[in-house]
């Protein structure tokens, strides 16, 4: 195995289980073996993000509790065989998997994946540091905004008080005025957060997600960053015109 990343984030909403999924998929298309464990126990979104929920027959509090091994919740993506997901559940609290048992389940995909990254729940309680316990590396991920700040920092002491590298710093949704905003923009995260590695920076998306190649690009060069690259993420500018017209046409 070459690694395990675990994406993290303060607050809710700002795009962890989307990076998550960009980071499966991108590695799938690479060629890599990878594993998404979604530990955000009774709100998994990860098997929706790939077109998988209606595969999913066990998940992670099964394998906790003894239910299945972890093989039959493994779910294969349809169209890259090299990806695979283990749900969490989605009626079951944060209790039902901890440290340990999350420890057994990552030693026994060792073998089988190059990457393991696990989806966090956001904020910083028990599945919080389950998810954080069986980690190499840490990303924590933000928008920018005071609140989002402070929970952001909080999250990376929290990250380096359990003897983890510094993690790594994605901001999401990043519009040209932030890049230079003194008091929550980009220069405030790396102020408070320093230390941290600036790996990512996601401009906010025009229309829908997956039709913005500025943001597909600015993921993939984030993952390729948190798997062991050292690309420095090029400043997010206002969208030419063309880029503009062309989604205002497909709106």
């Amino acid at each position: 195995m070459q690694g395990v990343v675990a994406i993290t984030s303060g607050k809710g909403g700002v795009g962890k289980s989307t990076l998550a999924a960009a980071a499966g998929l991108f590695l799938a298309k690479a060629g890599k073996r990878a594993c998404l464990i979604d530990m955000d126990m009774g709100l998994r979104s990860l098997d929706i993000m790939l077109g998988m929920e209606d595969r999913v027959v066990f998940d992670l509090a099964d394998v906790a509790e003894g239910m299945c091994r972890v093989k039959q919740a493994l779910v294969k993506h349809q169209d890259y065989p090299g990806l695979c997901l283990i749900s969490a559940a989605q009626t079951r609290g944060s209790e039902a998997v901890g440290a340990m048992q999350a420890r057994r389940v990552v030693q026994q995909l060792a073998d089988r994946f190059d990457w393991v990254i696990v989806d966090c729940p956001a904020g910083v309680g028990r599945g919080f540091r389950a998810a954080l316990s069986v980690a190499q590396q840490a990303v924590v991920v933000s928008t920018p905004g005071p609140v989002e700040l402070r929970d952001a920092e909080r999250v990376a002491a929290l990250i380096r008080h359990m003897d983890l590298p510094d993690p790594m710093l994605v901001l999401n949704r990043v519009r040209p005025q932030h890049m230079d905003q003194e008091e929550w923009g980009l220069p405030a995260y790396l102020k408070r957060l320093e230390g941290s590695r600036l790996t990512g920076l996601i401009p906010e998306a025009l229309g829908p997600l997956a039709q913005d190649r500025r943001v597909a690009a600015a993921l993939e060069l984030a993952v390729r960053n948190m798997t062991g690259e050292d690309i420095p993420p090029l400043p997010v500018a206002r969208p030419s015109l063309l880029a503009r017209l062309s989604q205002a046409l497909r709106a």
